[in-house]
């Protein structure tokens, strides 16, 4: 409990910095090392801090002054029962929400895993693209499969797969398990899920700057992220093509490229 109190300290000081300094600029492989840096940072400082302090020199023996033996007598005392104290009940309910959380994270690799099995397998430009029927559910990326529905395969083919492939050749669903796994860690610390959230919007500036610079029509692209807003998506661990703010992948798209030394 005090290890995931230090690291959601972390977490918070992480999200403050990136989001005051960095979270506008369009260093995008650059923003996302000092986010997953973050995550390592706030999960290893705190095992190196408690790692010291367990490890750190007994005080000397009460009983033994400058080599004198005192000879004080021994004394041997027996606590009552005490009630649980509320940093037991803290404790506790930190246990629960832990337990709660992996559950959820694993229902929802479960539920990919299971679509992801009932999906037809065709090749595009040698991809191996999964296509399902469920025209609700938007295209997304996991665990290096491109899951597509029917409609979009047959009607946007070619700028839901170059967005898909960016989040696919980028490892982004390893990103977003490892985010997932800390925000679960600490789950009561509200920074944690932002940092993730963070994360998860660096992901789709990466991908949709992908796709503008394929040649694919700007507006085009824009209207069809407009047309995708109201899909269903796995929004936990998997790199849906609308997650993120619509307006601000937008708002994204339009910007010069921020220089070299906005990085410093």
């Amino acid at each position: 409990f005090s290890y995931s109190f230090m690291s959601g300290l972390l977490l918070s000081l992480v999200w403050l910095v990136y989001r005051i300094g960095m979270s506008r600029t369009t260093c995008y492989a650059f923003n996302r090392v000092v986010l997953i840096a973050g995550l390592c940072v706030a999960l290893v400082v705190p095992a190196m801090m408690m790692y010291g302090f367990m490890n750190a020199p007994e005080a000397a023996s009460p009983s033994d002054v400058d080599g004198i033996e005192l000879g004080l007598p021994s004394v041997s005392v027996t606590l009552a029962p005490e009630t649980i104290d509320a940093l037991s009940v803290a404790s506790y309910v930190y246990v629960a929400g832990f337990l709660i959380s992996v559950a959820y994270m694993i229902m929802s690799i479960y539920r990919l895993l299971m679509l992801i099995s009932k999906c037809e397998t065709v090749h595009v430009d040698g991809k191996k693209v999964m296509i399902h029927d469920d025209d609700t559910l938007v295209s997304f990326t996991w665990g290096g499969h491109i899951v597509l529905s029917r409609t979009d395969y047959e009607r946007n083919r070619n700028m839901v797969i170059v967005h898909e492939t960016a989040h696919l050749e980028r490892f982004h669903w390893v990103d977003l398990l490892f985010a997932k796994m800390v925000s679960s860690f600490t789950w009561y610390w509200p920074t944690s899920w932002m940092v993730m959230d963070e994360l998860r919007s660096l992901h789709e500036y990466e991908a949709d700057y992908k796709v503008v610079k394929s040649g694919v029509d700007r507006k085009d692209y824009q209207m069809l992220l407009i047309e995708k807003t109201a899909g269903v998506r796995f929004q936990s661990i998997a790199s849906s093509f609308n997650n993120s703010s619509i307006k601000l992948r937008i708002i994204q798209m339009m910007k010069k490229q921020s220089k070299g030394t906005v990085r410093i």
